[in-house]
């Protein structure tokens, strides 16, 4: 796993985790207060565990965020936010749900963000001025094909899950934002004629 960064120039940072075999997939690369990064993963093989590596101006260190013993990670989507704290959007292939885990340094919780499967598929992650998550994602019909577009929102109490894309086939979402009014903005996609859509919820 390599780390990317430009400072005047371009330099390459070997994430090195010693003897161990590992596939990382879905990575998601975030930056804190210190300017230091944070690399959100799922190790494929041979431990299927969601983990991060951080950088603390000296070394990496490896944190598993979820040892839940299946295959919680896929599709990782990460935030930081103003305290530091990652906020990860994920799916888990093996209850088929939307998942979130939030925390930092070694200690995060796990919570399901969308209860009905499949879905969770393709997730992607914002936080709104009050900091609380917004993940879209795919719910895919028995053929894994994508068929709706779902929100998931946190509101400080509970979770809520809303369709922004109904019964679509091939429908994907690509990408979220939450601007300064609340205003959600999301990119989605026909993945069978390549052709993208935006959709904006007002506060």
């Amino acid at each position: 796993l390599y780390y990317v960064r430009h400072d005047g120039e371009w330099k390459t940072m070997w994430i090195h985790f010693g003897s161990a075999a590992i596939r990382p997939l879905w990575c998601s690369v975030v930056v804190d207060s210190k300017d230091h990064p944070h690399v959100v993963y799922y190790d494929a093989a041979p431990q299927r565990k969601l983990k991060v590596a951080s950088f603390d101006g000296s070394n990496w260190r490896t944190t598993v965020i979820a040892d839940t013993g299946n295959s919680v990670g896929l599709w990782c989507s990460a935030v930081m936010d103003s305290q530091d704290r990652l906020h990860i959007a994920c799916h888990d292939n093996t209850s088929f749900k939307l998942m979130y885990a939030v925390g930092s340094g070694s200690s995060f919780t796990l919570q399901v963000a969308d209860p009905t499967p499949p879905t969770g598929y393709c997730c992607r992650l914002a936080l709104d001025p009050q900091g609380h998550p917004h993940i879209v994602s795919t719910a895919v019909t028995g053929g894994h094909i994508p068929a709706e577009v779902r929100h998931s929102w946190h509101d400080g109490q509970a979770w809520h899950v809303e369709t922004i894309v109904a019964k679509a086939a091939y429908a994907s979402p690509v990408a979220i934002a939450i601007d300064s009014l609340g205003r959600i903005h999301v990119m989605w996609q026909y993945v069978d004629t390549f052709d993208f859509y935006l959709s904006i919820k007002d506060v």
